[in-house]
């Protein structure tokens, strides 16, 4: 092509897309950046306005933060930030919904996208002036592993209860006679079977103390094995090749104490009452501590909190309190104990707690000495920051 007779086209005519000087060092009607000019035949011009897609925020805040994610089921979502600290997402074309208050006013963010989540730095444009968040189109969460600022509160059960005067303070169901020999006491290999006169009111695992039978290797306290007839009942002798025998009595080792139930240590005892009831444990004597370490709704294990200790009498159970719940993305709670009988529990509810190294005082609790944790156990939704004295999060 020839410039023959070609001329220099004055810049107020025609103006175009300029990259080799400085925006501010442009003549007027250049523009640094064509997206928001349009061309015409010989000149420029400012491209037509465009329609407004979102309505006015609450407050007529500015807006200081707009970003378009794909979630994993290939749904796209602007995000907003306000000036006023009010995070919002379109939920559908031209309608913006809250996520979330009280992030730090006048504050800008940058996010990035990834495993369908939207991961969100917050700041003044210089530094970092709120937690990092995440959010997975439904949970507004911390991005941290930062765990409890204080571990919960433990102390020694001290429950005694006073027991009611004879003689309804401790019963025992009446002994029930035995059926005449050769039918009353029969034996096949070490398994006995006792027929009584009436019914018997025992179910297999209860206590059963045998008097008075003509043969001498029946007598004696057995664990009930089975109760198929409410006149007969089974139990494991001590020997085998027991002569058929019978007479003499069964009474239930069951003894009822005001209104609960206790296996002792014989039946046939008569109605008593006086003294008290304290409940029972094994916790070693000694000091033990516990922490606690949170489970999150991502599937982290989060730093364990500070431990508390406390010195346990020995033979009591322990009551736990004030255990922190955290933020909402923490979906279970974890309480490991160590102590001088070197035993470790794990605890994943909601509230205060029992335990005791000998028995579960609930199904929340469990020794992992030799089980692992039940994942099925680790999902309990929570509250926000409850109880208050002990809900402080460590700073990550």
């Amino acid at each position: 092509m020839t410039t023959a007779g070609s001329f220099d086209a004055p810049i107020e005519i025609f103006g175009g897309l300029v990259t080799d000087m400085s925006p501010a060092d442009l003549p007027h009607g250049v523009s640094p950046d064509c997206q928001d000019v349009i061309f015409s035949n010989g000149g420029v011009a400012t491209r037509p306005g465009l329609q407004a897609l979102f309505g006015p925020l609450a407050g007529n805040p500015t807006v200081n933060y707009v970003k378009t994610y794909e979630t994993l089921s290939a749904t796209l979502r602007t995000m907003v930030l306000d000036s006023n600290g009010v995070l919002y997402k379109e939920t559908i074309p031209g309608t913006l919904s809250s996520i979330a208050t009280a992030l730090v006013p006048n504050a800008f963010a940058n996010s990035t996208t990834l495993f369908g989540r939207e991961y969100l730095a917050i700041s003044d444009g210089k530094t970092g002036n709120d937690l990092p968040r995440q959010y997975d189109d439904t949970n507004f969460d911390r991005v941290s592993q930062g765990g409890p600022g204080a571990g919960p509160t433990v102390v020694d059960e001290n429950v005694t209860v006073a027991i009611s005067a004879s003689p309804n303070g401790a019963t025992q169901p009446a002994a029930v006679t035995i059926a005449a020999s050769p039918n009353g006491a029969t034996e096949n290999g070490f398994l006995v079977t006792i027929t009584t006169t009436a019914a018997h009111g025992l179910s297999a695992g209860q206590s059963v103390t045998i008097a008075g039978v003509g043969v001498a290797g029946y007598n004696g306290t057995f664990p009930v094995v089975s109760a198929p007839t409410t006149t007969q009942f089974t139990y494991i002798a001590g020997a085998s090749g027991l002569a058929a025998s019978g007479g003499g009595t069964a009474a239930s080792a069951t003894a009822t104490i005001q209104t609960f139930t206790f296996t002792a240590t014989t039946g046939g005892l008569a109605a008593s009452g006086g003294g008290t009831a304290a409940a029972a444990g094994s916790v070693s004597p000694g000091v033990h501590k516990v922490c606690v370490i949170f489970k999150t709704r991502q599937g982290y294990l989060t730093q364990p909190s500070p431990a508390s200790s406390w010195t346990a009498s020995g033979g009591k159970r322990a009551v736990v309190t004030n255990i922190p719940t955290g933020p909402s993305n923490v979906v279970g709670r974890i309480l490991c104990f160590t102590g001088a009988g070197g035993a470790s529990f794990f605890y994943t509810g909601s509230g205060s707690t029992l335990f005791s190294a000998a028995q579960r005082c609930s199904a929340e609790t469990w020794s992992s000495a030799t089980t692992p944790p039940r994942p099925s156990a680790w999902i309990f939704p929570t509250p926000f920051f409850s109880p208050a004295p002990t809900s402080t999060i460590s700073s990550s």
